[in-house]
């Protein structure tokens, strides 16, 4: 995170004393975002600096600054391997209508930040990219601090130190993230 003090910009660290996290088998998908599925098509790493333009118009008072935004988008071309920065795009014909940029470290995902500007389009994306994630063989999603939209997909809280164990652990498998451009309503359906 970032925050800006007296004209310049500030690198701030954020450590949470519980993480919220998904395990997928603990995924729920609401009703509304099935029914709404077949209108949205998912992308990954398709528009990243497009993502970063829409969350910071989203996000009035937003933590991701320019120095950082750049930075991101500097990884994200990078050739880096051990931790790489992602996109996931929710699409209404050509329309971009959500998304959320985050990265992994081994097996584990971790959002950083997202945006949505249709109705049911932000819940479409997060429940496809937990599909995605575990179809992929990732081992669990960091969704960071708790909220209450994170704990209606299923996420539980853990502490910070049960947390470091489990990401230690999924330094073990490095999963690839991949992903055709799909209906959503298929992913789903997975």
């Amino acid at each position: 995170m970032a925050t800006q003090q007296f004209g310049d910009y500030i690198l701030l660290l954020k450590m949470h004393k519980q993480r919220c996290i998904l395990e997928f088998e603990n995924l729920h998908i609401p009703k509304t975002a099935r029914k709404r599925a077949r209108k949205f098509n998912i992308t990954i790493d398709q528009a990243f600096e497009q993502c970063i333009e829409q969350i910071i118009k989203y996000h009035e008072d937003n933590w991701l600054y320019p120095p950082l935004a750049k930075t991101f988008i500097s990884i994200f071309h990078s050739k880096q391997e051990k931790t790489k920065f992602h996109s996931f795009e929710i699409w209404e014909n050509d329309t971009l209508v959500a998304g959320e940029i985050g990265y992994t470290v081994g097996s584990c995902y971790t959002s950083l930040t997202g945006f949505s500007n249709r109705n049911s389009a932000g819940t479409v994306q997060l429940c496809a990219t937990a599909k995605i994630l575990k179809t992929n063989g990732f081992s669990f999603w960091d969704l960071g601090m708790e909220m209450d939209y994170k704990l209606n997909l299923g996420a539980t809280c853990i502490s910070r130190k049960n947390f470091l164990s489990k990401l230690v652990h999924s330094r073990q498998n490095t999963p690839v993230l991949k992903c055709e451009k799909s209906n959503v309503h298929s992913i789903l359906q997975m």
